[in-house]
């Protein structure tokens, strides 16, 4: 046999095991995760090999544990199975759940998740399974490594699904358990980046020349599951053994009702940059304010610190909307199916994936007007509803028109008209009740750029009965003692531009142009300071999205 030959009959034995193995079918087995062991470009290091929790994740395999030697053996937190989706119900969990509690081991339930499955059923079985969350338990964990031959976006709509039942049940984000190769093959979502990523990659932790991979959307690894030969004081043959990247006081941080405490450096869940700046960056929300009252659909946008590269949107709870890539706010536009009263909360994550900073309203979300009940209100104009709304239009500017500050509006409208306000966006600017002169206004815009303009007319009992926009871009001041005539000003293209050094009618010191905002009639009016710069909202309805949570370890 020649050497070449050799070689390539090498070459294809190595292929055809690769094939059997990949090939090998029934039920999960530790032997699988082998296959996510395999080196890839990502890299997440431990930070520091200083500064590390040892623990441990069992199951009925590893059968009855004496959790006092596990203790003692100083393993600080353990994730123990509940089950392998709706079929196998592991009849080990209570006595280990109550075990790891009575000595002092941090303890979290996990469940293998079955996609093929009902995801709520197997979401309700953990939580009646698990009990009621005690302080100081770890979240619990969806085991993400099974595809129940399901296609990548139903495994993704699927753990969706689990995660999202589970953190409303709770009111605590699950953390997810997957290797790097079984994700990106077969779930390939980069929607669950939010969540801790517990990682299998069995590799000897203290090899400092090495660093396990993470999946997109992960930058890093929170649990590293680095060996299924683990042997532990208390518990006979193999057991999984994991590591916490932090100190032992990072972890009792991310575990259930933890007593967060102003300036320990950590923006907790129950921080704010208003409640503890010390541990939260800036993040303030430009639109809406605390209080509104608005009309779907509800377009929200947040200003943070520059370290913040993703924003999430909650609603009560629910994550309605994420924005990963501002222009100059953080934004999203959401059509709500639910009314009234709504506690919007919006967290802001570093560039490493880590909670920096957040911020919340409350909202009041108000159903759509209906042509013919009399108000004139929301999306309705003249044009629409007739029967609601009289007439009312712009005469200067025309829509989509280009103008230079400062900007003269102008309306004509029906005679029961007896006051206009104007609004840029959703912040009110001027008001005028001069008729005679079209309602005319002038002002001074602070932020250039395109801006909704709308007009909103009001009859002699201050109500609303009409109501118009415009869309325009405002461009710089002209300068001009730059220029020798006024016919210089008119005939050149390409106007001299200074800086905008005036103040909009309501700004975030208060103040005011000689348009008064005093002169606003309706009762029900406030001011609200002008802050806002146009960015456009993400396209389409954002939907509110239900999403799941992870577990780990072995299978029946």
């Amino acid at each position: 046999m020649t050497k070449t030959t050799a070689t390539i009959l090498s070459i294809l034995s190595a292929l055809i095991l690769a094939f059997l193995l990949f090939s090998s079918c029934g039920e999960e087995s530790p032997e699988d995760r082998l296959f996510d062991q395999l080196p890839m470009e990502v890299k997440s290091c431990i930070t520091d090999r200083t500064k590390i929790v040892h623990g441990i994740d069992v199951s009925k395999w590893q059968g009855s544990i004496d959790w006092s030697k596990v203790a003692q053996a100083g393993y600080k937190f353990a994730f123990i199975r509940v089950s392998d989706g709706l079929t196998y119900i592991d009849s080990y969990f209570p006595q280990n759940w109550a075990g790891a509690k009575n000595n002092g081991i941090i303890r979290g339930a996990y469940q293998f998740f079955r996609p093929n499955q009902d995801a709520i059923q197997q979401a309700q079985l953990l939580l009646d399974k698990m009990g009621p969350l005690q302080k100081g338990d770890l979240p619990p964990v969806i085991d993400v490594e099974n595809t129940g031959n399901l296609s990548p976006a139903e495994v993704a709509a699927q753990i969706g699904k689990w995660i999202n039942y589970v953190e409303s049940k709770l009111g605590i984000k699950p953390i997810i358990y997957s290797g790097y190769y079984f994700w990106k093959d077969n779930v390939k979502s980069t929607a669950f980046g939010d969540y801790l990523l517990w990682l299998p990659w069995y590799h000897d932790y203290q090899d400092t020349a090495f660093c396990p991979s993470v999946p997109d959307p992960w930058t890093k690894w929170t649990f590293w599951q680095w060996t299924d030969k683990g042997s532990v004081p208390g518990i006979s043959g193999n057991v999984d053994l994991d590591i916490f990247d932090g100190t032992i006081d990072d972890l009792k941080k991310i575990t259930y009702n933890y007593e967060e405490i102003c300036g320990d450096n950590y923006c907790g869940t129950n921080e704010t940059y208003q409640s503890c700046p010390q541990d939260c960056l800036m993040m303030n929300f430009v639109m809406p304010k605390d209080g509104d009252e608005l009309y779907n659909p509800v377009l929200f946008k947040v200003e943070a610190d520059a370290n913040i590269t993703k924003v999430n949107y909650y609603a009560d709870g629910y994550l309605f909307g994420t924005s990963t890539k501002p222009e100059t706010y953080f934004t999203v536009e959401y059509t709500f199916n639910t009314l009234g009263e709504r506690v919007i909360l919006a967290e802001g994550f570093d560039r490493s994936g880590k909670r920096a900073a957040a911020t919340s309203i409350t909202i009041k979300v108000l159903a759509t007007p209906k042509c013919g009940d009399g108000e004139c209100n929301g999306e309705e104009n003249h044009n629409t509803c007739s029967q609601d709304c009289v007439n009312i239009s712009f005469i200067t500017p025309q829509n989509n028109e280009e103008v230079h500050n400062p900007v003269t509006f102008k309306v004509e409208a029906d005679k029961e008209v007896v006051s206009v306000i104007y609004t840029a966006d959703i912040y009110k600017f001027a008001t005028s009740s001069d008729r005679n002169s079209n309602f005319e206004v002038n002002y001074k815009f602070n932020v250039l750029g395109n801006r909704k303009i709308i007009a909103d007319g009001y009859n002699a009992n201050n109500k609303k009965i009409a109501t118009t926009y415009i869309n325009i871009k405002i461009l710089e001041e002209i300068d001009a003692s730059a220029y020798d005539t006024f016919e210089d000003i008119t005939n050149t293209t390409q106007p001299d531009i200074v800086e905008d050094t005036t103040t909009d009618i309501i700004v975030d010191t208060g103040t005011q142009d000689t348009e008064k905002t005093e002169d606003i009639k309706p009762a029900d009016i406030i001011e609200i300071k002008e802050t806002y710069s146009d960015v456009k909202p993400d396209a389409g309805n954002i939907q509110e999205k239900e999403s799941s949570g992870c577990g780990c370890s072995v299978i029946e």
